[in-house]
C-alpha cells in the first residue's frame, strides 16, 4: 500500500503501478498468477478497502505483475 492508501505493484527498476477500482493485474494465487481486477468498498463510516473482484488477497509482498508483463496462469 502506498502514502495514498492505494495498492501498488512494484517491479525493481520500474515506477510502480498504481491500482484504483477497475484496475486489472496479475496476483499471485496457489502458485500461479492469475488476473483479477481491484474495487473499493466504501464502510458506511468514511472508510472502506480495495478488494480483489475474484476473492485474491491483497496483502503486502506477494508476487503481482501489471497487465502485459505476465501470463494468466504462469507458475511461480
Amino acid at each position: 500500500m502506498n502514502a495514498h492508501g492505494r495498492w501498488e505493484v512494484r517491479c525493481e527498476g520500474r515506477a510502480p503501478y498504481e491500482l484504483s477500482s477497475g484496475s486489472r493485474f496479475l496476483i499471485e494465487a496457489d502458485g500461479a498468477l492469475r488476473v483479477t481486477s481491484v474495487e473499493y468498498r466504501h464502510d458506511g463510516r468514511g472508510g472502506g478497502r480495495y478488494y480483489s473482484t475474484d476473492g485474491y488477497d491483497l496483502a503486502s509482498g506477494l508476487y503481482a505483475a501489471p497487465p502485459g508483463e505476465a501470463e494468466d496462469g504462469l507458475k511461480l
